[in-house]
């Protein structure tokens, strides 16, 4: 005789949660390397895109940029942001 001490719903519900917490600490470790804020080369080669198409975005302003003594920066979350903007 087989003794169950949590629901099958309970059981599932703490599968998921472990899952869940998974996904969250692998997608933060694999951010760790990327720095908060970036010269356009890294953000470009961040997005995965030519240095011709981030220009692109910037020049139309889609991007905020962060600029101080003439050095531009770009916020990974604002990228992030950006691409998540066009998600279908």
């Amino acid at each position: 005789m087989e003794i169950q001490f949590l629901s099958d719903e309970m059981q599932n519900e703490i599968k998921q949660s472990i899952i869940d917490l998974a996904q969250a600490t692998f997608e933060k470790a694999s951010n760790q390397h990327v720095p908060q804020f970036m010269n356009k080369k890294t953000a470009a080669k961040y997005l995965n895109v030519s240095q011709v198409t981030f220009d692109k975005w910037t020049v139309n302003k889609e991007l905020p940029e962060i600029r101080i003594d003439g050095c531009v920066r770009y916020d990974r979350r604002d990228l992030d942001k950006f691409m998540l903007s066009f998600k279908n």
